[in-house]
């Protein structure tokens, strides 16, 4: 029987909480805001490419968008004219603009790395790294050029070389205020960026060839969660923030234990789950639920103890780790009232070795069906099929399905947070029960590729998964480097994979089902749906992780990366864009599952205005008059 590296901690989620003091005051029911968040918009136009203006622009008929809450000073200060707008690093000479001749050549330009050509940005995300390798030995000065419709932007900027791994290379973190001040003007359309070189006294400018970026029509919106293996805890960012904050960290009071994995959190933010366990390296784990706005109450934790000898795997004799709420996966559904659950017990207790059950989260005990049954089901059962479990489950937005990894033990390799062999299937949720298992994305012997780690799209209309080689001489689900990234239609499987209502995210993946099957992948993996969708519905936006290259700043490491979907493609080839790695994310750090909340609530105060939220956010009344965190962008 074959198990993976990780225990569960390689999977987890929750949702935020305003447990910390501070923050601005509103009063919820006033129907005023304390500030001028931003807000999603609705577009009645559809996704256009129109590629008959000089490079072709995105546009988006209809769009609108809200303002971003801002503490930043005004942008373009170095010099502002007619169609032209600058920047200058604080540390340049006042005549650098000066500096770079007219006379331009491509001959040893520097060459743009990150951003990736092609991919498209949140407009209310700053934070973002130019990353270039060098051209000419002697060139000192540099100017990120960029070009939109008739406007022109240069920013003189210098060579940093912290953090860089590549050899003659150098990144430079963009202003945040012009950063986002492009994003307003160019929301829902392309620009084109570039980087130039010079010497004090050169006789000219080397430029590098242009590449194409595009901003989101509408702020990219939520909290997102995910979990740190450096940190053995969940980390926490409010889109647009700064950097993540440790959330759930070992051995406090949010966590009796010395890790959590295998999070989720409810879509409204009110209620977050985990599995706790006594190290990543031990699967035995049990599952703890808890108010986002006081993680240090929950409702349920696992009990600490002791395993008795003979407790057998995945209880370790003599470790002190969860004693009670076994599970190694759990998912929430909509409100967070109830929870999906895989895992295995050998306490000599039923249902015996590897189960999936649904929970009350309030109690933790199986929920029942309405014959008085406890709703457990036992590996093999004739929901699933023979041999076969849900792991790794996720709730439909309406939460009345639920999409899972098949596993497939009929070779002997899989287990409770892992598989070998697997199907993407959907399983009906019947009230506090469950029908038989759907096959949307079947797995047969003959297949080449296996499938794993299903979400739903905001609006449960689409499901993206992952496939990689199938078979135990290549490694199984939780740690492999060969999976890419696809999506079906949530409804009419099963789908075959490759087929016409098979989509393959290619420009996301960063590599091809070719790389993969030749074993060139680079660990694309859990992706997981933001939860708004922009454009009517058209354009999505799916995070994951992978061990691309970052740049110049490449560790080796998975971290977090985001693509935009535009599902106006779909039967028209590839419809993703190139991705953008996550500034929230420290680069030195491990990350797996990034995962969403529509939105981070905070607590109304003895006043009935609002308090709470942590790091780089305020509490604000939103606009369903409920107290929110928000981002303070500075």
């Amino acid at each position: 029987m074959l198990r993976g590296k990780f225990g569960c901690c390689v999977l987890v989620v929750l949702a935020l909480s305003c447990s910390a003091s501070g923050g601005s005051k509103t009063t919820p029911g006033s129907g005023a805001s304390a500030s001028t968040g931003a807000t999603g918009a609705t577009d009645t136009g559809g996704l256009n490419l129109d590629s008959s203006g000089s490079g072709g622009s995105l546009s988006l008929a209809g769009t609108s968008a809200g303002g971003t809450a801002s503490d930043l000073p005004p942008a373009w200060l170095y010099f502002s004219e007619k169609n032209a707008f600058g920047f200058k690093d604080a540390s340049l000479p006042d005549d650098v603009r000066t500096q770079f001749p007219a006379t331009e050549t491509a001959e040893g330009a520097p060459s743009l790395v990150y951003p990736l050509a092609g991919s498209m940005h949140p407009n209310n995300l700053g934070n973002i790294e130019f990353h270039w390798r060098r051209g000419r030995a002697d060139d000192s000065l540099y100017r990120i050029d960029i070009q939109g419709g008739d406007q022109s932007f240069q920013l003189f900027v210098t060579c940093s070389t912290a953090g860089v791994t590549v050899a003659n290379a150098c990144t430079y973190l963009l202003p945040e205020p012009e950063w986002l001040d492009l994003g307003q003007r160019f929301k829902g359309a392309q620009v084109r960026a570039s980087i130039a070189s010079a010497t004090k006294g050169g006789a000219s400018t080397a430029r590098s060839a242009a590449i194409e970026l595009s901003f989101s029509p509408e702020p990219v919106l939520g909290g997102l969660y995910y979990w740190s293996l450096t940190k053995q805890g969940i980390m926490r960012a409010t889109f647009g923030s700064e950097h993540a904050e440790l959330f759930i960290a070992p051995n406090s009071p949010t966590n009796d234990f010395a890790c959590a994995g295998c999070h989720s959190v409810s879509r409204n933010g009110k209620v977050i789950a985990f599995t706790a366990s006594a190290d990543v390296k031990y699967p035995g784990m049990g599952v703890q639920v808890a108010p986002t706005d006081d993680p240090t109450a929950p409702f349920v934790k696992p009990e600490k103890g002791v395993s008795p000898a003979g407790a057998g795997y995945p209880r370790t004799p003599g470790q002190t780790e969860p004693q009670t709420q076994f599970g190694q996966n759990v998912a929430l559904n909509a409100d967070g009232s109830v929870a999906a659950v895989n895992g295995a017990r050998f306490d000599g207790m039923p249902p015996g070795e590897e189960w999936f059950e649904l929970r009350d989260t309030k109690t933790g005990m199986p929920l029942m069906t309405p014959e008085g049954k406890a709703a457990q089901w036992i590996i093999g059962d004739p929901l699933f099929g023979p041999n076969q479990l849900p792991i790794l489950p996720e709730w439909s937005p309406d939460g009345k399905s639920i999409a899972t990894t098949l596993m497939n033990r009929q070779s002997g390799c899989g287990w409770t947070f892992f598989s070998c062999y697997s199907t993407i299937a959907t399983i009906p949720v019947l009230g506090t029960s469950i029908a038989a298992a759907q096959p949307l994305v079947a797995w047969q012997t003959s297949d080449p590729m296996f499938h794993f780690y299903p979400s739903w799209s905001p609006d449960g209309q689409y499901v993206a998964f992952v496939s990689a080689p199938a078979g135990a001489t290549d490694k199984g689900s939780s740690d492999n480097l060969n999976a890419v990234l696809r999506m079906v239609p949530a409804t009419g499987g099963p789908h075959a994979c490759p087929g016409p209502t098979c989509y393959e995210l290619t420009n996301a993946t960063q590599y091809s089902v070719a790389d993969a099957m030749a074993h060139r992948g680079k660990g694309s993996t859990w992706p997981k749906f933001t939860p708004f969708a922009q454009s009517s519905g058209k354009l999505l936006f799916v995070s994951f992780s992978s061990q691309i290259d970052y740049g110049v700043k490449s560790s080796g490491r998975a971290q977090l990366w985001m693509a935009a979907v535009d599902l106006t493609k779909l039967g028209q080839g590839d419809p993703s864009f190139t991705p953008i790695w996550l500034p929230h994310q420290d680069n030195s750090d491990e990350n797996f599952t990034p995962y969403w909340t529509e939105i981070l609530p905070c607590d109304v105060d003895a006043e009935g205005g609002c308090k709470g939220c942590v790091g780089s956010e305020r509490c604000v009344v939103n606009a369903q008059n409920q107290c929110q965190c928000e981002v303070i962008v500075k």
